[in-house]
């Protein structure tokens, strides 16, 4: 385990930073709290999409487990979907190589229906593992890349729309495959 004494002279070390920064006007009060409500606003966002993907990664688990398993679909989503090893990227390749939702009944109804749940995943990992890139506005990054997303209201939107278009469209998926067993 890390030397706790050590790690209480680090802390030491950058509270006295800190306030060194404070004391020659490099921080004010009012930085520190725009910094602070730029966090809280950052994880807000983040916890809401992080919630709902997780939600949308259930449903699309339980549809590929009714697809692929009629009899022993909990096993098979207990087993191998809610596996570490089984990624939302790789349940959404899956999804589309099964190919269910573009059946020829279905016409275009679930159109880009796997682009938008790809797109979907990659914001969740970005904004999932991205760092904060800005005190002020809430944006995330990777550090060694350009690429920055803007949590603001246009991205929420944004993602929202497809969210809906995603979540709304596996449920309706589930509901065929339900009807078709039902004969």
């Amino acid at each position: 385990m890390v030397d706790l004494n050590y790690l209480k002279e680090i802390k030491e070390k950058y509270k006295n930073s800190l306030e060194k920064a404070k004391n020659i006007g490099y921080i004010n009060k009012d930085f520190e709290k725009i910094n602070l409500s730029n966090d809280n606003k950052i994880a807000e966002i983040r916890g809401n999409i992080l919630n709902k993907m997780i939600g949308l990664e259930h449903s699309l688990c339980v549809f590929l487990s009714m697809y692929f398993s009629e009899k022993k679909s909990k096993e098979f989503y207990e087993h191998i979907l809610s596996k570490d090893f089984f990624t939302m990227a790789q349940k959404i390749k899956l999804f589309n190589k099964i190919k269910y939702h573009e059946k020829p009944e279905f016409k275009d109804s679930y159109k880009d229906l796997g682009k938008i749940l790809m797109k979907l995943s990659e914001w969740r990992n970005f904004i999932a593992h991205g760092t904060k890139f800005s005190i002020i506005h809430p944006k995330v990054g990777y550090p060694h890349s350009n690429k920055v997303v803007v949590l603001d209201n246009e991205f929420i939107k944004k993602f929202s729309q497809y969210f809906d278009i995603a979540i709304f469209c596996i449920l309706d998926l589930q509901d065929k495959i339900r009807k078709e067993r039902k004969g």
